[in-house]
């Protein structure tokens, strides 16, 4: 009798502890102007369940980027004091957009402002310039790839970007919006 009588009190404490531990936490995530807002219920088990609600639609990926022919991060072998030439497809989603093309190395240049503020930086010596620096429509560029006589081997991560400016209902101001491709330049 008094197992029984303990194991219902230990249930009713159980359920009791349950109820009162139960937390929801409400955080708003800003990130480039969307607000998405993220609840978590704490059980006494210590579980975490996480649920995610976009209260504003995520505005659609504006472009398609290719280099080399692949979607995923290609590898162009290039031997010091060479010249290669790369073709990059690349197009919009979204009918009407018009986009900036960019190529650069995703560390900064030794040497340069912007590479006293990041303790990595690759040496200069590769020159990567695209053949048109805007897009419209689906089209192939020439991405010229040039590595100096005295460019150190090593692999390193360029990448090619398009990017623009767009409307969305839910925000007041247009919104940058761009994707990237990322590719690695070998020098041997």
């Amino acid at each position: 009798m008094y197992t029984q009588k303990a194991k219902g009190e230990n249930e009713k404490l159980k359920m009791n502890i349950n109820n009162k531990q139960k937390i929801v936490i409400a955080a708003v995530l800003i990130m480039g102007g969307l607000a998405t807002f993220m609840t978590m219920n704490v059980m006494s088990t210590q579980s975490a369940v996480a649920q995610v609600a976009d209260h504003r639609p995520t505005p659609p990926e504006p472009f398609s980027i290719a280099v080399n022919g692949h979607n995923e991060p290609a590898i162009v072998t290039l031997k010091r004091g060479q010249t290669e030439q790369i073709d990059v497809l690349i197009g919009p989603k979204i009918a009407g957009i018009i986009g900036n093309v960019s190529v650069q190395s995703v560390r900064p240049i030794c040497g340069t402002p912007e590479a006293n503020v990041i303790s990595k930086c690759i040496p200069s010596g590769i020159t990567a310039f695209i053949s048109e620096n805007t897009v419209s429509a689906t089209k192939h560029m020439v991405l010229t790839i040039t590595a100096d006589p005295n460019m150190p081997s090593g692999f390193y991560a360029y990448e090619v970007t398009a990017d623009t400016t767009m409307n969305v209902p839910y925000q007041d101001t247009p919104i940058h919006v761009g994707n990237i491709s990322a590719f690695g330049i070998q020098v041997t």
